[in-house]
């Protein structure tokens, strides 16, 4: 099944992001923050809030879900494709992705230290994304 969605993912939906990308004047590197981190992202939502809402333990499984999967294409993915295909990137550019992953590690600590997460803060994850996407855009 994995399999067959990479196929699609291949022959469909990156020819369609390349095309969108290319009517609205976007950067392949803004594209790729933006409507493909949203497309790759929607499972995640969907996933994080029925764990939550699942019980008592539900938060716990959500947040393990999240930076379990972070880590996973942050490290396995890369490795995964630098093994099977070896790429090049921009220094500056992959300096600016951790630097903010780690921010939103750092945040996410500092979140689960109280072992809860409020409105105020949920606004603050969300300013967290859009000033990278700020970033991306404009840097």
């Amino acid at each position: 099944i994995l399999f067959v969605w990479l196929t699609a993912q291949v022959n469909f939906l990156i020819p369609a992001l390349n095309t969108i990308s290319d009517l609205c004047q976007l950067r392949q590197s803004v594209a790729g923050v933006t409507f493909l981190a949203f497309g790759n992202g929607c499972a995640d939502l969907f996933s994080m809030l029925a764990a939550t809402l699942s019980g008592p333990y539900g938060m716990e499984l959500a947040v393990g879900e999240v930076l379990g999967n972070g880590m996973f294409v942050f490290c396995a993915v890369q490795g995964i494709i630098a093994i099977l295909s070896p790429f090049k990137m921009h220094s500056g550019e992959y300096v600016r992705d951790c630097l903010f992953y780690t921010i939103s590690i750092f945040f996410t600590m500092i979140i689960l230290v109280d072992k809860k997460i409020d409105f105020y803060e949920g606004v603050a994850c969300i300013l967290i994304y859009v000033c990278y996407v700020l970033t991306v855009l404009y840097f």
